[in-house]
């Protein structure tokens, strides 16, 4: 749409577009960056039963914060989805949330 953004939903976008100097930005104008991209080791922590566990995983596709991302454990290369909490960083299940 072509409704103005505030600059606080601005903030931590990247453009999508080439955008002239005084334009009006629009939800078009911009996009959110990537925190983890296809092919990156990423950092995945596991919460379970107020245990979390460190692992290293290679993403299959790229990622927003908060999205979920396709992730393979390089080892037994099993595929899993968590989601993404950081550059380079994701999580599967909740902290302090027992299962």
């Amino acid at each position: 749409s072509d409704v103005p953004l505030t600059r606080t939903q601005v903030v931590g976008q990247q453009a999508a577009t080439d955008i002239k100097t005084g334009a009006v930005l629009t939800a078009a104008s911009v996009q959110s960056v990537p925190l983890v991209r296809t092919g990156q080791l990423v950092t995945v922590t596991v919460c379970q039963g107020g245990v979390s566990i460190k692992t290293a995983a290679r993403a299959i596709d790229s990622a927003t914060y908060g999205q979920p991302v396709k992730l393979r454990n390089e080892l037994t290369r099993e595929i899993f989805e968590a989601t993404v909490t950081g550059p380079q960083e994701a999580m599967v299940g909740s902290p302090g949330v027992g299962g």
